[in-house]
């Protein structure tokens, strides 16, 4: 059944915690990189994320922005601490950590995904390495970074 596929937030943000972590003590580019190709979206992924009139192209302007790197999450030497927030659709405007080109996207994705955007900062600081667009599919995170850029121009 579709509902048992969903993941408790709680452990979606767990589990995120863990490799971000991760990611921001271990300054292993790369391990990084190797990451990024573990979060890199399939075609279908497209469709499980933005609605249908939208996941195609989106799915191709992707393809076009990342064909020569995959993108991978790094932190700066001393960002050692981590920001984390985790938002449906409906709730980006209500979210301080999510960049304002979330702001209007709700009507281009499932309503039922999480997502996540996170900061890798120095202790006790709030200003750092910012990133966002991580989501949670059934047994994976995948990664749509900046995900506004990618849809199709009105």
């Amino acid at each position: 059944m579709q509902e048992d596929l969903v993941q408790p937030e709680e452990d979606i943000e767990t589990q995120a915690r863990i490799i971000l972590n991760m990611i921001a003590i271990s300054q292993n580019i790369e391990g990084n990189k190797r990451i990024g190709e573990l979060w890199r979206p399939k075609k279908d992924d497209f469709y499980q994320v933005f609605k249908a009139e939208v996941a195609e192209k989106v799915y191709h302007n992707y393809e076009v922005v990342f064909a020569s790197e995959t993108p991978y999450p790094y932190a700066n030497a001393g960002q050692i601490s981590l920001l984390l927030g985790l938002s449906k659709p409906e709730s980006f405007a209500n979210s301080r950590i999510f960049p304002h080109g979330y702001q209007g996207l709700e009507e281009y994705l499932n309503p039922n995904i999480t997502w996540l955007a996170w900061k890798f900062v120095e202790p006790g600081k709030r200003r750092g390495l910012a990133y966002n667009g991580l989501v949670w599919l059934e047994d994976r995170f995948v990664w749509f970074p900046k995900p506004w850029k990618l849809l199709p121009e009105e």
